[in-house]
């Protein structure tokens, strides 16, 4: 069942994409709750419901709330209901991995054979719906999360450092067309690299130093062509990491990204600098 927010019904639906209703709403708001340990997903939701009919219809059991979960890197489409006003579901392991998306909606839990409402727009006034059991009558919020460990991974363990030709003493190449993203470097500067990321602050100046600026460059080009670049191992894991952010790599300010998703590097350095004196 493929089901998104943009899906036109030959009858009233309630949702923001419309004006099938003068008023009232359905919205839910979710929190994600992943166990790194059992690999498990669990799912709190809070509901808003607004809509006097529709309402009445969830309260009497003529109609449920659904969250639909879709991961089509598992091929995992299942619906889950959830208790009105707040409830919760769980996926087993294994289930999901990857880009996880979750959409809210009311369905019918029997035949609605009279269903109108003086809610409905005047375009609807007067008439009457037969409606089957499991018709959609509210679309609400869609979401997107990501599941699985690699959100969680350092960011630099997507980066490899190695020796380039025709690139000036001190400076860096970023190269996006391998599995990771590659650092490159003419041999004086790679041997130096190596040197300081061995030291004790060595980690810390190279965050502000290389893979800051490597991060840019990523940014940069994934706000030119991000489809270009999907079937290569890096994006997932760095698409998942700008998910956790809070980033749109798509748009958006290039250095305030960068510094975010190495998670303020300078803060970080200055605040092992004071440890060490």
């Amino acid at each position: 069942m493929k089901l998104n927010k943009l899906t036109r019904f030959p009858y009233p639906v309630l949702q923001d994409e419309t004006d099938d209703y003068l008023s009232g709403g359905f919205s839910v708001d979710l929190e994600v709750i992943e166990s790194l340990k059992t690999g498990g997903l669990r799912i709190e939701c809070s509901i808003g419901l607004s809509e006097e009919v529709l309402l009445g219809f969830v309260q009497s059991g003529s109609a449920k709330i659904l969250l639909f979960v879709t991961c089509l890197e598992t091929y995992f489409n299942e619906p889950f209901e959830v208790a009105y006003p707040s409830g919760s579901i769980e996926v087993e392991r294994g289930k999901l991995a990857g880009r996880v998306k979750v959409l809210s909606l009311i369905v019918s839990n029997e035949e609605l054979k009279g269903f109108r409402s003086d809610n409905f727009h005047p375009d609807y006034e007067n008439a009457f719906f037969a409606l089957s059991s499991g018709s959609i009558i509210a679309v609400g919020d869609d979401f997107t999360i990501d599941v699985g460990r690699e959100k969680l991974a350092p960011v630099e363990s997507i980066f490899s450092l190695a020796k380039g030709k025709d690139i000036p003493t001190g400076e860096i190449r970023v190269d996006l067309d391998e599995e990771k993203i590659t650092i490159l470097s003419e041999v004086k500067t790679y041997e130096s690299i190596y040197k300081i990321r061995n030291s004790a602050a060595g980690k810390y100046i190279l965050m502000s130093s290389i893979y800051l600026p490597a991060i840019m460059e990523v940014l940069s080009a994934l706000q030119q062509d991000a489809s270009y670049y999907e079937d290569r191992r890096w994006f997932s894991a760095f698409d998942a990491r700008c998910s956790l952010e809070g980033i749109d790599y798509k748009k958006g300010e290039i250095l305030e990204s960068a510094q975010k998703i190495l998670r303020a590097p300078l803060v970080n350095l200055f605040r092992f600098m004071e440890e060490v004196e």
